[in-house]
């Protein structure tokens, strides 16, 4: 009886320091957490494997709320979707300021106007596929863009870009005409 006393106490500790515990389980941080500039892509994983501006990481609008929270609220956050027909850029920075941060802006181009521009991408089109049509397709910026959040341009991004560490200024083509 003596014996079952140590014994079972001893196995039940031992199984349980052995478990995977999310209680015990730091926060899991995204690989850019150090970073004080997060780019989100907010277009399905698809897109994103096809094209995508180099430093940004896939957010599908439905993971948004589950990925902020382990960020950083005071780090600088830029939303991008496909170009200015597409409004899920604009959807996720007002998510993420109703969330609580407070330096969100859009780049309403989206990654079709980033690579017609000619600016450095990661994904299958780096690697020689042929690019899809939403990506080719000129889609003018309207007259007047209307957001909850601040948009920044091409130019601004791929600054922001630079300056964080996230592209090298080498990556970028001199010739490379940014609107």
């Amino acid at each position: 009886m003596m014996l079952k006393k140590i014994i079972v106490p001893s196995l039940l500790l031992s199984i349980v320091l052995t478990l995977p515990a999310c209680w015990w389980k730091k926060k899991e941080v995204p690989e850019s957490a150090a970073q004080n500039l997060y780019v989100l892509n907010v277009l399905d994983p698809e897109q994103y494997r096809e094209c995508h501006i180099p430093g940004s990481v896939n957010v599908p609008y439905d993971k948004v709320a589950e990925y902020a929270a382990a960020l950083d609220r005071n780090a600088e956050v830029v939303c991008y979707c496909s170009n200015y027909q597409c409004t899920a850029s604009a959807q996720v920075a007002k998510q993420l300021k109703d969330l609580g941060f407070e330096h969100v802006s859009t780049y309403e181009g989206g990654i079709a106007e980033w690579y017609q521009n000619g600016l450095p991408v990661d994904g299958a089109v780096a690697q020689g596929a042929p690019a899809s049509e939403y990506l080719t397709k000129t889609v003018e910026a309207p007259a007047e863009l209307v957001s909850e959040v601040p948009v920044i341009s091409a130019q601004a991004l791929k600054d922001k870009l630079v300056a964080s560490g996230l592209l090298k200024t080498e990556q970028v083509p001199a010739s490379a005409p940014v609107a």
